[in-house]
């Protein structure tokens, strides 16, 4: 597997719905990919940030605003 096709895996690969043959590809590919090892962690990192915020609602006035500049 190479770099490239890593990226089109990713997401499949960390909800673990790979099939077989390419999860044990693409997991010797990290295992040997310094770059693409590191591109994962971030991934997950960003993903795990991301769950973590809370919603924060809009003030009505700034609500307005952007809903009046979309018509």
């Amino acid at each position: 597997m190479k770099c490239a096709e890593l990226e089109k895996f990713i997401f499949e690969y960390l909800e673990n719905k790979l099939a077989h043959s390419v999860k044990e590809e693409f997991e010797a590919h990290i295992l040997n990919c310094l770059n693409c090892r590191k591109y994962i962690d971030e991934t997950i990192k960003c993903i795990t940030l991301f769950r973590q915020l809370r919603e924060i609602p809009c003030p009505e006035e700034v609500d307005k605003k952007i809903k009046y500049h979309l018509d």
